[in-house]
């Protein structure tokens, strides 16, 4: 179920208008499942499957200072001029055969 998530969540964003530049990004021994630019804006984004809308538990505080480092990584890798850097977290249900996703932007603090 988690990579059909994973890819439900970069088909909305470019359906949208976001380029997604990386997917299951792995740095400082975390992954990051979705990296997505949009003019001058990042976003870091995890994808949390569930049979029901309820994922935002599953972000405790050792997965945002994991995260927190994987985004640190992949900004030392790839500079750039974004001026809106945020973490969102994509909560992704099944619903009749689709998916039903709940976008939480800027989820949480944990950029430079």
């Amino acid at each position: 179920m988690g990579l059909d998530a994973e890819a439900a969540v970069c088909e909305e964003l470019i359906r949208r208008g976001w380029r997604v530049v990386a997917r299951r990004y792995v740095g400082h021994g975390a992954e990051i499942d979705v990296i997505a630019v949009n003019a001058d804006a990042l976003r870091f984004i995890e994808v949390k499957a569930r049979s029901s809308s309820d994922g935002l538990e599953a972000v405790d505080d050792l997965k945002v200072a994991r995260l927190s480092g994987a985004a640190d990584a992949w900004l030392d890798a790839n500079p750039g001029d974004w001026t809106d850097i945020a973490f969102a977290i994509a909560i992704v249900a099944p619903d009749d055969g689709a998916w039903s996703i709940t976008w939480l932007d800027d989820a949480f603090d944990g950029t430079r």
